[in-house]
């Protein structure tokens, strides 16, 4: 299951979608408009600089390999196997990696997970002090 996520097949599926659901998701005429500039002043960009083959090795190739099978591994630690006697307890844990595993793993404290599903208005840079 790791590979099939890291075989590339998984991100163009979210990328295909995200940018599929700018226009098919019903929002307002004007979000729909500024989704779409915005795009097209990416893409007019990296044509203009001549970028198209920087953003797919170092943007595309990682966000389809390495951040989708990152994710699933972090999705499966968080949801999986929560065992406890108390109900909210047993939707998610909460995983406080090292330093090196922030940085590489877990940006902006996505490990205090069942803190951020407890309170999810709380802003990423709190759930530290939330979770204290």
């Amino acid at each position: 299951m790791l590979l099939r996520r890291a075989s590339f097949v998984t991100g163009i599926f979210w990328i295909v979608l995200g940018l599929v659901g700018t226009v098919l998701i019903p929002s307002s005429h004007w979000m729909v408009a500024a989704k779409i500039a915005f795009y097209s002043s990416v893409a007019g960009a990296l044509t203009l600089f001549d970028a198209w083959a920087a953003f797919l090795l170092y943007w595309i190739v990682p966000y389809c390999t390495w951040h989708i099978a990152v994710q699933y591994i972090r999705i499966i630690c968080e949801h999986s196997a929560v065992e406890s006697e108390e109900e909210e307890y047993a939707i998610t844990r909460t995983t406080i990696p090292t330093r090196l595993e922030s940085i590489i793993f877990l940006p902006r404290h996505v490990g205090y997970h069942l803190e951020h599903h407890w309170y999810p208005s709380v802003p990423f840079y709190r759930l530290p002090d939330l979770h204290q």
